[in-house]
């Protein structure tokens, strides 16, 4: 398994243990690399829904009752906010100092969680798109989540591992 595929896997396996405890959740949510709409599937992989507007999804998180998608670009990355059942709730830019984002993860308190192309991760508001740097990797493309007490991200493109880091 490459290690873009390993931080896919990652995140939605954090995304579900944070979302309803691991023996509750019912869905797992996909990006599929810019190429496709998020996609939602139950946990033996029959297809849901898709989730967003644009077709570049490339990570999502959940903070409160909504979702949030990222469709990145250099300097651009927009952020949408889907509500219960895939409602339209707006979405946000986040420029994060010209990085690509690669990954969303679960964080709370308002704030929701950033992998980047260049290895670093970042605090997003979901109130207003402000961000800022927690750490960097030394990785690129790495995944990230939180799992209540511990930031956890990918080796990305550098290798298979996973690493636990703070808070």
């Amino acid at each position: 398994m490459t290690g873009r595929g390993l931080s896919a896997l990652l995140a939605v396996f954090l995304l579900l243990s944070w979302m309803c405890g691991p023996a509750a959740a019912t869905s797992i949510f996909i990006g599929h690399d810019t190429s496709q709409l998020e996609r939602e599937y139950q946990k033996n992989g029959t297809f849901i829904q898709t989730w967003g507007a644009i077709g570049a999804a490339t990570g999502a998180a959940i903070e409160g009752d909504n979702l949030y998608i990222v469709d990145p670009s250099f300097g651009n990355n927009r952020v949408e906010r889907r509500g219960p059942g895939n409602t339209d709730q707006g979405a946000f830019v986040v420029t994060i100092n010209g990085q690509w984002i690669e990954d969303l993860g679960n964080f709370g308190g308002g704030f929701i969680l950033a992998g980047t192309f260049e290895g670093n991760v970042f605090k997003i508001s979901t109130a207003d798109g402000s961000f800022g740097p927690l750490f960097s990797t030394g990785n690129s493309f790495v995944g990230v989540t939180f799992d209540g007490t511990n930031i956890w991200t990918t080796g990305g493109l550098s290798n298979n591992l996973v690493y636990k880091g703070g808070a």
